[in-house]
Parts: structure tokens; C-alpha cells; sequence
């Protein structure tokens, strides 16, 4: 690509209602040697004095081509009609009988009525975009990166997960199969045992398409970015659209993220899925940027 520089120039109003030109700098393209990050320049008066500093946060978006991807095709001011959204299918795990984010949680979600289910992606080891809510797991006690872990590592994690839930002091056993909860004349397509996590590719696969998705993407925060291993955002975005945009087909589907960074992105590169985001509402330890607490 042909290398670009952009000038910043500080104005005011002067008494007469003109502009007046107080000072400016430049920042060359081949300067940006990342996708994301800060530039710190200062501001230069008429006589090259510095009477200020410019601090600006860039992101580079680039682009992502796919044969579906269409942008005279737009839902971006869409909005999901509908009063109940499964939380990582038919709850979180500690509420619901069977184990979030699994096939059988969305399909049973499903079964019950629900239209659209919630659920967290983010890449292994490999950039297979997965169905998994935290950043971290425990494996023989050690803190591992879901982003280490291969396909197969990452959906044998269930084998070692509590088999059961404590609800109201009980102990109730999770259903193994679709027929343990309805009935026994579901066709055989939909008896799904509960012993991994699904990918993404699986997800849109394996549940009806009738079933609409609100697909929250997930990238690590800034106080844990360097523990969790992630890649670039572009490469991260991408891998998860080729995905979706190969086998999402007709159903009924929008991105969320706490990102700020992830939401622009997944904008500017597609028009065909609308784009919600997530925001805490306050500024935390975990959400320190600005835009985050919107």
C-alpha cells in the first residue's frame, strides 16, 4: 500500500468569527506499525514552539472479503423483536439443569420456546472460533489460556467438570440426552449427549434455523491482554465472520461485544448483521476505557 500522512491542525474563532490556526503536527502512515494503539505528538505553534500535546487512539480496520459479504445489503438499524434471550443457551450453569454454552443447553432452549439464544466466541489455539465464556480454565490445577488449547483439548473439558447443580439445596443430575427432558419421539437428529463444548462451525450446524443467535465475542481486557494470549483484532474478527457468513445461511443472527475496538471493526467490515454494543455503564478495573463506560 502507498504510504499516507495526515496533518492535525488546532484552530479557534477569532473575535472577527474567522478561524485562526494556533498550531498543528504530522503523523506519517509508516509511524503505524500496528493495528491498534496511541499516537503522543506535540503541538507546534507558527514559531515551532510546543504549546500543547496531541494523544490520539487509532485503530486500522482491514478489510474482510467473502462472496456472501454484501454491503448494499444493510440491517445495521435492525432490531431483535423479542422478550426473552437464553443466557449461554438456557442459563448459566449454576441455574439451569443443563451446562451452558453446549449444544444440548441451545437446543433445549429451543425445544422451550425460546427464539433467541446468547452465547460467548472466542478463538483456540488454532483460530477455530469457540463456544466458551471465560478466558482462563483450570486444567490439574494449573491456569490455562482457552486461546492455548487446541479443538480437541478445548471441547474435552466438560469430562472434568461437576456433573451436577446445587439449586434450593438439591441436587438435580444434568440430562444427557434432549429425550430425558421432552419426549422420546424427537427425531434422533436432536439426541444430543452433553459431553463437550461446541464450535462455532458447530453451533450454526447442529441447531434449528429457526433459532436466532446473539453472538457476543469476546476479547480479553487490558488488565489480562497479556495472560490471555489473543491475536490481532482484524485476524480475530475475520476468523469468526468466514464462519458465520459460511454457514449462518438464512438465520436470524447479530454480534454484541464489550470491545469498543471489536464493535468498530465488525462494522466497518460487513453491513449484513447488526452490531450491538455492550457496556458496563462505569468505569471498573475491568473496563477501564472510556467509551466503556457509556
Amino acid at each position: 500500500s502507498e504510504p499516507f500522512q495526515f496533518y492535525v491542525v488546532v484552530s479557534r474563532v477569532s473575535n472577527k468569527g474567522s478561524f485562526q490556526h494556533i498550531g498543528r503536527c504530522a503523523v506519517l502512515g509508516s509511524e503505524l506499525e500496528k493495528t491498534c494503539g496511541v499516537i503522543v505528538r506535540p503541538l507546534l505553534d507558527a514559531s515551532f514552539k510546543v504549546i500543547g500535546e496531541f494523544n490520539c487512539h487509532y485503530l486500522i480496520a482491514t478489510p474482510f472479503t467473502h462472496p456472501k459479504n454484501n454491503f448494499q445489503h444493510s440491517l445495521a438499524h435492525w432490531r431483535p423483536e423479542v422478550d426473552m434471550i437464553g443466557h449461554r443457551g438456557l442459563g448459566t450453569s449454576k441455574v439451569s439443569f443443563v451446562r451452558e454454552n453446549t449444544l444440548l443447553s441451545f437446543n433445549t432452549a429451543h425445544q422451550y420456546g425460546i427464539k433467541y439464544v446468547e452465547f460467548d466466541v472466542q478463538l483456540a489455539q488454532d483460530g477455530t472460533p469457540i463456544i466458551f465464556h471465560d478466558f482462563f480454565t483450570h486444567i490439574v490445577g494449573v491456569e490455562t489460556p482457552v486461546s492455548t488449547l487446541s479443538v480437541k483439548s478445548f471441547q474435552n473439558l466438560t469430562l472434568g467438570f461437576y456433573t451436577g447443580i446445587v439449586h434450593e439445596n438439591k441436587t438435580f443430575k444434568r440430562s444427557k440426552s434432549s429425550s430425558d427432558i421432552k419426549d422420546n419421539s424427537l427425531s434422533k437428529k436432536w439426541l444430543l449427549s452433553d459431553t463437550n463444548f461446541p464450535t462455532l462451525e458447530q453451533l450454526l450446524r447442529e441447531t434449528p434455523i429457526s433459532l436466532g443467535f446473539n453472538v457476543e465475542i469476546k476479547y480479553p481486557h487490558k488488565s489480562i491482554e497479556g495472560r490471555a494470549n489473543p491475536i490481532e483484532r482484524n485476524r480475530y474478527v475475520d476468523a469468526i465472520l468466514q464462519v458465520v457468513f459460511d454457514y449462518a445461511g438464512s438465520r436470524s443472527l447479530y454480534f454484541s461485544s464489550f470491545d469498543p475496538d471489536l464493535c468498530v471493526l465488525l462494522s466497518k467490515k460487513q453491513k449484513t448483521f447488526p452490531v450491538f454494543f455492550l457496556t458496563v455503564g462505569e468505569m471498573t478495573e475491568e473496563y477501564s476505557e472510556h467509551r466503556c463506560s457509556s
